[in-house]
């Protein structure tokens, strides 16, 4: 016997039974449901925390990346602080430009946003606070700039013209000879021959002066060493003028070691002395 209730139900009229063992009824071509993704984990634990701040790069500005990375990651607030206080006081710190106390302002409203818009938004408010201004597009193919572009300051500097005066580094000072000097002697000559060299006087050499007369000697170089420098004259020349003098000698006749030195007065100076040997 078919009942009303059924009979509704059979043209489709009725209210639909209810769920049974395998489900609701669907009609045909009805699209399943879709299943909900399972919700993303929003904050770290402080095992993680505890783990970032160990690995925390040595980098300045990679350090601050790093720690606006946790705050983001961090849900509690109080959790957060911490990060917040220590991403601060890095960029202060790394900050060449604005007083602490203003730096701290501007650093504070830049994190606020890194926690409202994200990492990437935040980094940037934090890039432009430390180097005072926004990052811009770089174009490599326009030449580098030299330096800053400043107004020139006129530093009402004049330029006065003052008499020539001779430096005392423009001309070197004259070269004072406190002794003797011989140019062009031979370490050997051959016997009773004559040789050529020259002599430069000292400036304190008068010929003929009180000191007395000045003469180019040779001796036998053992005598020389035996009587303190006044062997007996071999061949002598006198010193007639002073500056850088040519002079001629003949070596003794003998073979030997012989001296040519200077004699002043009464005595030999100590310098030069110039020993050579003389051979057949």
């Amino acid at each position: 016997m078919t009942t009303t209730r059924g009979l509704l139900q059979t043209l489709g009229l009725g209210p639909r039974p209810g769920p049974g063992p395998t489900g609701p009824l669907k009609k045909p071509g009805d699209r399943p449901r879709e299943e909900l993704p399972a919700p993303k984990k929003t904050t770290i634990s402080d095992a993680e925390i505890a783990d970032a701040l160990k690995k925390l790069p040595a980098d300045p500005r990679k350090q601050g990346e790093a720690l606006a990375d946790l705050v983001t990651r961090i849900g509690d607030a109080a959790r957060r602080d911490p990060i917040v206080r220590m991403l601060r006081d890095l960029i202060v710190k790394v900050q060449p430009v604005l007083p602490d106390a203003e730096a701290r302002k501007k650093i504070d409203k830049a994190i606020d946003d890194l926690v409202e818009k994200g990492i990437k938004e935040g980094i940037k408010a934090l890039l432009t606070v430390v180097v005072g201004k926004a990052p811009t597009e770089v174009n490599r193919e326009q030449p580098k700039p030299q330096g800053p572009s400043m107004e020139e300051r006129d530093l009402k500097e004049r330029i006065l013209k003052s008499p020539e005066l001779p430096l005392p580094f423009d001309k070197p000072p004259k070269l004072r000879r406190n002794a003797f000097e011989f140019l062009g002697l031979a370490r050997s000559y051959k016997a009773s021959k004559y040789f050529d060299f020259k002599l430069r006087t000292p400036d304190w050499f008068q010929p003929g002066g009180k000191l007395g007369a000045g003469w180019v000697v040779i001796g036998a170089k053992d005598e020389f060493d035996k009587t303190g420098g006044r062997p007996s004259r071999l061949r002598d020349k006198r010193i007639d003028s002073r500056g850088e003098l040519p002079m001629s000698l003949a070596a003794p006749d003998e073979p030997g070691r012989y001296v040519v030195f200077v004699v002043v007065g009464s005595g030999p100076e100590n310098h030069p002395v110039h020993e050579f040997e003389v051979t057949t």
